[in-house]
């Protein structure tokens, strides 16, 4: 007589090898794991000068299902903020939405504003030390989701 238990887990080894490897979605957020995903962010989509690698960024936000980030915007002008208390920090969540923009260097750099515009909401209007008005100190770009039809989401943080 076969061992059941041992028959599912043939099975389930057989789909997954024949599958291959689950695709790869976008982040999700998890405030234990931000810190480690600002250095894998920084690390992985910057150049040696710092820069943002945009064809790096663009082609790795076309992944799996919207994120649960990506699916609290509702419109474009409306970005979504939040914020969330862990191991004495708190960190300031914000989403920026662009549609219907063709040029991928200004699709990128919209969605990131309005994230930051949506923060710069949350944290009161501060300033950066020395900065000009409507800037917001320390707010990283940590992922994005990109559509099919070409919106793109972007998701930034601000650790305090």
């Amino acid at each position: 007589m076969r061992d059941p238990l041992r028959t599912r887990v043939a099975l389930a080894a057989l789909a997954a090898a024949l599958l291959g490897p689950p695709r790869a979605g976008a982040w999700e957020v998890k405030v234990q794991d931000v810190d480690r995903r600002i250095q894998e962010v920084q690390g992985r989509w910057k150049d040696a000068q710092g820069k943002p690698v945009l064809r790096s960024i663009l082609r790795g936000a076309r992944r799996g299902p919207r994120p649960g980030w990506a699916r609290k915007v509702r419109r474009a002008s409306d970005p979504v903020c939040w914020s969330e208390s862990y191991a004495g920090k708190t960190y300031y969540f914000a989403v920026g939405l662009v549609e219907r923009v063709k040029d991928p260097y200004l699709r990128l750099t919209t969605a990131q504003d309005r994230a930051r515009a949506g923060l710069l909401e949350l944290l009161g209007g501060h300033k950066t030390p020395g900065g000009a008005e409507g800037e917001v100190a320390g707010a990283v770009p940590i992922d994005w989701y990109g559509t099919k039809n070409g919106s793109l989401y972007a998701l930034l943080v601000v650790v305090r």
